[in-house]
C-alpha cells in the first residue's frame, strides 16, 4: 500500500516498496525474538503483531529513508510496542483487546520521530533532511505535530466517548464479560468450550483455567454435560459452579458439539 501512495511508478515508489517490506520483516523477527528472550511463547499472533507494527512504523517515512534506516526503524518500533503492550496488559483499568494503542498509537508515533531522524533528501524533492543528517528543522516540526495530534485525538475521542456513552454504555457488566459478549449480547456461542489440547498431559501440567459466567454454566449444563452420566462429574472433565470456572485436562470426543436443531 505504501508503494502505491506515490501514484506513479518511480524511484520513490520503489523505495517505499522495499523499505516497507524490510521494516515489516525486521519488526516481525524482532518481536518474536524479544518475546522468546523474555520467556514468552513464540506464536502466530506475535508474528502478526510484529508485522503490523513494522508496517505502521515505516509508513510515515517509507519514501524518505534508506534501506538500513528502515531495518533499524523496524527493530526499535517492534521493541517499543512489545514492551508497551505487555505493560498495558498488567493494568486492570485498560481495555485494549486488539492492542491498538500499543501497536498503532505508539508504533505510529515512534515511526514519525524516527522518520524525522533518518529522513534523507536523496529521495525527496522537499530538500528536508533528518536529525542524523545534520538538520534539526524536520525533527522539531515533527515533535510539535506529534504533540498536537496526540492532544487532538485524545480530546476528540473523549468527547465522542462521552457522547456515545450517554446513548450506549461502553462498559459491560462483570457477568456479561465473563459470559462473553457473543452470548450475553448476541445470544450465541462461537466454537466449543472443550476445545482442547492436542496433548492432555501438557494441558494438565499447565492447569489452564477458563473463567466463565452463569449464562455459560447453563449452556454447558444443557448441551455439553450429559445429564444421565453422573460419572462424568467425577472425571477430570468437570465444572465447578461455586468458583464459576472450568478446568480442562483434555478433550472429550463429542462433547462440546453444537446441539441439533
Amino acid at each position: 500500500f505504501n508503494g502505491g501512495s506515490a501514484f506513479k511508478a518511480d524511484d520513490i515508489a520503489g523505495q517505499a516498496l522495499v523499505t516497507t517490506n524490510l521494516c515489516a520483516g525486521t519488526s516481525m523477527v524482532t518481536w518474536l525474538t524479544w518475546s522468546y528472550l523474555r520467556g514468552r511463547k513464540v506464536n502466530a499472533i506475535g508474528a502478526c503483531s510484529g508485522l503490523i507494527v513494522g508496517l505502521v512504523v515505516i509508513t510515515p517515512g517509507c519514501g524518505y529513508v534508506t534501506v538500513g534506516a528502515a531495518i533499524l526503524m523496524g527493530f526499535v518500533g517492534s521493541i517499543v510496542s512489545n514492551v508497551a503492550m505487555h505493560w498495558f496488559k498488567k493494568m486492570d483499568k485498560i481495555d485494549d483487546t486488539l492492542d491498538v494503542f500499543a501497536c498503532h498509537g505508539l508504533g505510529g508515533t515512534t515511526g514519525m520521530i524516527l522518520t524525522a531522524c533518518f529522513a534523507s533528501d536523496t529521495f525527496s524533492e522537499d530538500d528536508l533532511s533528518g536529525l542524523f543528517y545534520g538538520s534539526t528543522t524536520l525533527f522539531w516540526h515533527t515533535l510539535v505535530v506529534a504533540v498536537f495530534v496526540i492532544l487532538y485525538c485524545l480530546s476528540v475521542t473523549k468527547c465522542i466517548y462521552l457522547l456515545v456513552g450517554v446513548l450506549i454504555p461502553f462498559r459491560v457488566s462483570e457477568s456479561d464479560e465473563k459470559d462473553g459478549l457473543d452470548l450475553s449480547f448476541h445470544g450465541e456461542v462461537i466454537g466449543t468450550f472443550t476445545s482442547a489440547a492436542s496433548s492432555p498431559k501438557k494441558m494438565a501440567k499447565s492447569n489452564s483455567r477458563l473463567e466463565i459466567g452463569p449464562r455459560v454454566v447453563k449452556v454447558l449444563e444443557a448441551h455439553i454435560i450429559p445429564p444421565s452420566e453422573n460419572s462424568f462429574r467425577s472425571s477430570p472433565y468437570y465444572l465447578r459452579k461455586k468458583s464459576v470456572s472450568m478446568v480442562f485436562y483434555g478433550a472429550v470426543e463429542g462433547v462440546g458439539s453444537p446441539p441439533e436443531a
